[in-house]
């Protein structure tokens, strides 16, 4: 007959953990030069074809500029005829 151990386990779920060191996770941002956590963030493309890893601000920060300047394009640039 085997022995049962009835001491509890100290080890988390994998799926648990993972969740866990993703909220945690940070990378270092080159945009902002700072260390940010990964949730949002994401790899964006360089002008030279590199990529590199941008925080979810300044994703947010880069969108909102440049549909600032969708919106105060002259019209004869938005409407070529």
């Amino acid at each position: 007959m085997s022995a049962k151990n009835n001491e509890p386990c100290d080890t988390v779920p994998a799926s648990a953990s993972n969740a866990e060191e993703d909220s945690r996770a940070t990378r270092f941002c080159s945009s902002c030069s700072r260390t940010k956590p990964v949730k949002g963030g994401g790899l964006v493309r360089c002008a030279n074809g590199a990529k590199r890893w941008k925080c979810a601000d300044c994703i947010a920060r880069s969108k909102a500029h440049m549909a600032s300047l969708q919106s105060n394009k002259p019209k004869s640039a938005q409407d070529p005829t």
